[in-house]
């Protein structure tokens, strides 16, 4: 331990030029010594810090295995992740690793030689920790922002989920388990212990992190809504522990870039939206390749809002200056007027009314005893079953005014004596709507149709509502 003692004045010692004079020579001599003592008692430090990190890395193998075994099924089976022993990782080193590189850590730390403990034990950790999460375990790739922008979908959907996999298990057992490790080797050295485990989870927080922020950055197809929904529902169920770990003052930057993304995300969801409306808004598609019958606009957006709501909650957390409701009844408005739009294209009004009757029915029937139905409003269903109503009436009062006669006689002054009209006279009894039928019929039954002498062209459908 005198050796030792003598560390902390040996930077402030000079060599002095050799000189004749008894008392400099001796003087000299002395502080040779000491610094050939010095010299020898830390490269004795290293060399026992290497023998013991050498045993501490070549546990690290069983260390990763029996990690690999305890989430195999969260990893390939999407089960539950269960975290019953916090100690797991401690309990798979030796003891005696453990109590040898802990000796040698306060010898070094108190001789002033931090720096040279902490960065020989930290590379050790963080190849670790490395292995467990980029190559054992998940597989992920350090990929760069280009890389995840031009992934196609299908791909990158399955970096997702995997990143997703990574977090929870990184943030529940991994980085407690490194943080435990910290505060034993660093036993009364506090300080030292936050800033290593800072250096030694750092890297790969941060490409954790940067994966999401490439994602949330990228493109704002609606396609995308719900494998981000995930990863904002990850980062927030694990912030707050991200926050406990990382609570020290070297941490700070990672806590703050770790709520920056989550809300960045949150962000990216909120365009998301905004792009649906802007779509919605935009649709070109043709309407006379479909008849006057359910559009596939209306189809895709009612099918798209009712999985939506099974969100809620979380959405209600994004959209959190506004509400849900109030963003999908925008959706709905937006897609309304784009039916009406659509219904002029058919130069039959009866027939764009048709339309409007099949795709306003199935907006209907598609909020009705559901999560989207309740997030809408009584009012609002009671506003849009009238629409309905009022199409019906619109539509009889054009079909009324057509003769019934007036398609059979095209087809008998056209193929000379009628034989080919008698192939659609039981189609036309589709068409006819006898008066005494009920209201409610309506409801069963949508009835396209629309003529035009032009071109000697006829044509109708009937199709069944449901």
């Amino acid at each position: 331990m005198d050796s030792l003692q003598s560390l902390s004045v040996s930077n402030n010692i000079s060599l002095q030029t050799p000189s004749v004079d008894n008392n400099i020579s001796s003087a000299t001599s002395s502080i040779d010594s000491t610094q050939l003592v010095i010299s020898t008692n830390i490269g004795s430090m290293m060399d026992q810090l290497g023998t013991y990190v050498k045993a501490l890395e070549h546990e690290n193998s069983t260390l990763i295995q029996i990690i690999s075994e305890h989430v195999k099924k969260y990893v390939e089976e999407h089960s539950q992740l269960v975290v019953s022993d916090p100690n797991l990782m401690m309990d798979a080193l030796k003891p005696k690793t453990i109590n040898d590189v802990e000796e040698i850590a306060k010898v070094m730390m108190m001789a002033g030689f931090e720096k040279d403990f902490s960065d020989v034990y930290n590379n050790c950790r963080r190849e670790c920790l490395d292995k467990c999460l980029m190559h054992r375990l998940f597989g992920l790739q350090k990929l760069s922002i280009e890389d995840v922008h031009n992934m196609s979908w299908k791909d990158l959907e399955d970096k997702i989920e995997r990143w997703i996999r990574t977090f929870n298990v990184a943030l529940k057992i991994l980085f407690p388990g490194e943080r435990r490790l910290c505060d034993r080797i660093f036993c009364g050295f506090s300080s030292a212990a936050d800033f290593s485990f800072m250096e030694i989870c750092r890297e790969s927080t941060i490409q954790l992190l940067n994966f999401v922020d490439y994602v949330s950055s990228g493109s704002h197809s609606p396609e995308r809504l719900f494998k981000i929904l995930e990863v904002f529902e990850t980062l927030r169920d694990l912030i707050p522990e991200f926050a406990s770990l990382f609570c020290d003052q070297y941490s700070l930057s990672l806590r703050n870039e770790a709520t920056a993304i989550w809300k960045r995300v949150g962000k990216t969801i909120r365009d998301i939206f905004k792009e649906l409306e802007y779509l919605i808004g935009r649709d070109l598609t043709e309407v006379t390749n479909f008849g006057g019958g359910l559009h596939p606009i209306t189809q895709h957006v009612m099918n798209y809002l009712r999985v939506v709501c099974g969100s809620q909650q979380t959405l209600e957390q994004v959209f959190y200056d506004s509400s849900l409701a109030s963003k999908i009844r925008r959706i709905m408005d937006t897609l309304e007027s784009n039916l009406e739009a659509k219904s002029i294209c058919y130069e039959d009004s009866s027939l764009g009314y048709i339309f409007l009757i099949n795709n306003h029915t199935y907006i209907v029937e598609m909020t009705k005893d559901n999560e989207l139905g309740t997030l809408l409003g009584d009012d609002w269903l009671q506003k849009y079953a009238a629409k309905v109503r009022h199409y019906h009436t619109q539509c009889k009062k054009t079909t009324e005014a057509i003769p019934s006669t007036l398609v059979l006689d095209f087809f008998r002054s056209k193929y000379n004596g009628g034989e080919v009209s008698k192939v659609y006279q039981e189609d036309m009894k589709e068409i006819e709507i006898p008066p005494s039928q009920p209201e409610e019929r309506y409801q069963n039954f949508i009835i396209q149709k629309q003529f035009k002498i032009q071109n000697n062209l006829f044509w109708f459908q009937v199709q069944n509502a449901k």
